[in-house]
């Protein structure tokens, strides 16, 4: 399948295989991990849309579905929105998370541009990236750290009241749910200068697509610092 781009109207535009037998979103979904399943996936979409399609999050087990409008604090839809959403969805948000290792060794991260609500949603997202990747390379004792102290302190108390990130910060406690040893802290923004650092080279362009095993000089000083 040739590689295509996720549509501006949230439609995929690759076509569907003639023996496709997929007809439901449970169907993509790894039943046992909670999450989407990327093997699943990449027989019927473009790695783009693969992407896109991995940042929707997922309800917990017991959670009823139902319909809400997200960009509204009520749930409902309005016309007096539509040049506001607009305004919202052109502005794109960089996140980055950076894991390392107990004796501060970088491991891996990851660095995205999409386009967020709010800035509370692109650091849940960031948190969630963090989360899944940390599961996914099967650590059994993880510590997730951030600078936005209320979003840590949502997460950590259960209790969701910022409604534009709400879903993001939900998925991220059903993922973590069977993990006792998984356990999110706030640190000062100043502790956190790897990930800000990256996210910000991003945007400018300036940050290499390997950074995570040649890191620049610059982000090279700052993991030396932090060790």
């Amino acid at each position: 399948m040739s590689e295509g781009k996720a549509r501006k109207d949230h439609k995929v535009s690759s076509p569907i295989p003639d023996n496709c037998h997929l007809f439901r979103v449970a169907n993509l979904l790894d039943s046992n991990q909670r999450q989407w399943s990327h093997y699943k996936m990449s027989s019927l979409f473009s790695p783009s849309e693969i992407n896109a399609i991995s940042f929707i999050p997922i309800g917990g087990p017991n959670v009823k579905d139902e319909l809400v409008w997200p960009f509204s604090k009520n749930g409902e839809y309005s016309v007096k929105l539509i040049v506001m959403l607009r305004l919202i969805l052109s502005q794109n948000k960089q996140v980055s998370y950076v894991a390392r290792d107990n004796s501060g060794r970088l491991v891996g991260g990851n660095s995205l541009l999409f386009s967020a609500l709010s800035a509370s949603v692109a650091e849940a997202t960031a948190i969630r990236l963090d989360t899944i990747f940390a599961l996914n390379v099967g650590w059994h004792k993880i510590i997730l750290e951030s600078d936005n102290r209320g979003l840590i302190s949502r997460i950590n108390s259960k209790s969701f009241s910022a409604w534009e990130s709400a879903a993001v910060e939900e998925d991220i406690v059903s993922l973590t749910a069977s993990f006792p040893l998984f356990s999110f802290c706030f640190v000062f923004r100043s502790c956190n200068k790897i990930a800000n650092w990256i996210a910000k080279a991003c945007l400018k362009g300036i940050c290499p697509l390997d950074w995570q095993v040649n890191p620049p000089p610059q982000l090279r000083r700052l993991l030396v610092v932090s060790q």
